[in-house]
């Protein structure tokens, strides 16, 4: 089946019906809209877009989350999607306060955050730039709990690249993203130890090397096994694939 296009068929382009709920929730002096399923006292997975998408990045993996029995949630950043458009609030200190604020206003405590990862008092989120030269993925690091940042940029070919997800790993941190746009699209891999340094590397799998686009849209670990689940999109549709390595 060809990929669905979720602005063909409903006037809403933004609250798209499907397995989920959605709803808007005030954070941090701004409004968000966030998509979610599962059950209301499940443990919070909120999923945190990149550059330039919207809450409808995850919408195979809410009703996946949803399934196992938690609560899936993913949200419009601000500025994107059916959340509030500021004039300003859109650095890395803001986006830290902007996904606490959310956690809070959805009952929760706490949360398990794509793109975001926490080892001790460092906080590594992850993003992507828009540049005249296209996207450009960087780094925001705080090792005081949220209260300074340091950004940097993570390193890349001469292609668009866009992150796609991020774990702590092994003492340190691990991220996927794309590689090329359109149909001609690669995974990469990027590790760092302390969030600022990255070294970029492409990985080995029978579907990663197939035509069509293909992405890694979420990582977990368990032990010394790193485990990526994704698709591949060719002319036929979206095949899942399911990417382990070994964590050295």
């Amino acid at each position: 089946m060809a990929e669905h296009d979720p602005h063909r068929h409903h006037p809403d382009p933004v609250e798209i019906p499907g397995p989920w709920q959605h709803r808007h929730v005030a954070a941090n002096g701004a409004r968000f809209h966030v998509a979610e399923a599962g059950p209301s006292d499940g443990p919070l997975v909120l999923l945190l877009h990149g550059f330039p998408e919207f809450w409808w990045t995850w919408r195979a993996q809410l009703p996946v989350l949803a399934a196992l029995g938690h609560r899936a949630v993913a949200m419009d950043l601000r500025g994107y999607g059916g959340s509030d458009k500021t004039p300003d609030g859109y650095d890395p200190l803001t986006l830290a306060q902007d996904v606490a604020g959310v956690v809070k206003a959805l009952g929760a405590r706490s949360a398990v955050l794509q793109r975001v990862a926490i080892r001790g008092s460092r906080i590594t989120a992850l993003g992507t730039q828009a540049r005249p030269s296209g996207p450009v993925p960087f780094a925001a690091v705080s090792v005081n709990s949220g209260r300074t940042w340091r950004e940097t940029r993570l390193p890349v070919p001469s292609r668009p690249a866009g992150v796609t997800a991020l774990v702590t790993a092994r003492g340190g941190f691990l991220a996927t993203g794309t590689l090329g746009d359109g149909s001609d699209q690669d995974v990469i891999v990027w590790w760092s130890h302390d969030g600022l340094a990255w070294h970029a590397i492409r990985p080995a799998g029978r579907w990663l090397r197939w035509p069509g686009a293909q992405q890694i849209t979420g990582l977990s670990t368990s032990g010394d096994t790193l485990t990526g689940v994704g698709y591949t999109a060719t002319g036929s549709g979206q095949h899942p694939v399911l990417w382990q390595a070994r964590l050295r």
